[in-house]
């Protein structure tokens, strides 16, 4: 290379400085490229034709800072507000907590609650505390499906499927007897909540507010799992309702146990990774439940066959590829 082109680039190398500093991650390396493709097709370059070559990309220049630097100040925008609180990275602690925060709410607080005021919660604590269990999951998922459906947001479509089955599970409930084996009882719901996520994924791709919560389920059907987790949960620590004041400390750590098996789902990038944090954390669970304290000893290995369904289904039926990096850490 002559020292006439070495100039050159080294001038359009400075001009490109002037860019946003994303801008010139993007798009620097390739417009130095172009750039030096130019001058290799004038072998003999004097200094008249590198005039010429300059002044064809100094005009373009100011237009080209100013829509570039008004991008990122757009993007900026963008990303403050709901996006900056609620759009994390893949695997940050931020996004983990976002997504256990169901667990937490329904079953660590009243937990610890009862062990402060054992027995009926008084009136100042009981309403705030209803409050805080319904509203918060329900805000929450408002708020991922207006940000675009994060990771984070699909445990709460699970809990949005046990608050649409609550009257065919009422039905389920009300044919139900002493006699009828409780495995009939949770298949029934089993088959319900497949159902219903059925529904919400074809309904969502015909809506423009909800289609890409489809679009991504269709391209990742292991967050299916992940949306059965959210409900199977429900189910879980829907068993302490017959716990005593000492069994609510075991639903502390069911709840924790569930929380870990998300945390473990969005840390992991392999597919049978992300399946066996959700099967490890549910195990966990249920054997809490398992000794419990309770006056009513609950079906643990009839709910525990639903819950493997619930987590295992999903990716047998739609055999997807148990080594692929479906989320790659940004």
């Amino acid at each position: 290379m002559n020292i006439l082109k070495e100039y050159i680039l080294n001038f359009y190398g400075w001009l490109l400085q002037l860019y946003p500093h994303q801008f010139r991650e993007m798009y620097a390396e390739e417009m130095l490229l172009v750039f030096h493709l130019q001058l290799d097709e004038q072998p003999r370059l004097r200094t008249w034709g590198a005039i010429k070559i300059i002044w064809h990309e100094l005009p373009h220049l100011p237009i080209l800072l100013v829509k570039a630097y008004w991008r990122e100040r757009m993007k900026l925008k963008m990303n403050t507000g709901l996006k900056r609180w609620f759009i994390q990275p893949h695997g940050s602690w931020e996004e983990t907590v976002l997504a256990v925060l169901p667990f937490l709410l329904i079953g660590v607080i009243p937990g610890l609650l009862s062990l402060a005021f054992p027995g009926v919660y008084p009136l100042y604590i009981a309403i705030p505390l209803l409050l805080l269990l319904f509203l918060s999951p329900a805000i929450l998922g408002v708020i991922g499906l207006i940000v675009g459906v994060p990771r984070w947001s699909y445990v709460y479509s699970g809990f949005l499927i046990i608050i649409l089955s609550a009257i065919p599970i009422f039905l389920v409930r009300a044919f139900w007897t002493t006699k009828t084996p409780f495995i009939i009882y949770y298949i029934t719901m089993l088959i319900l909540c497949f159902l219903l996520v059925a529904v919400m994924i074809w309904i969502g791709s015909r809506l423009s507010l909800t289609r890409e919560f489809s679009q991504k389920v269709k391209k990742e059907p292991s967050l299916i799992s992940l949306i059965l987790y959210g409900s199977a949960s429900v189910m879980v620590l829907g068993m302490y309702e017959e716990a005593t004041h000492l069994g609510m400390i075991n639903q502390v750590f069911s709840s924790l146990a569930l929380a870990f098996g998300v945390w473990g789902f969005l840390r992991s990038e392999r597919l049978i990774s992300r399946l066996t944090a959700l099967i490890v954390g549910a195990m966990l669970s249920l054997l809490f439940v398992q000794i419990a304290p309770m006056s009513f000893n609950p079906p643990v290995l009839s709910i525990g066959f639903v819950v493997l369904a619930m987590i295992c289904l999903p990716a047998l039926v739609f055999r997807e590829d148990s080594t692929k990096n479906a989320y790659p850490p940004t």
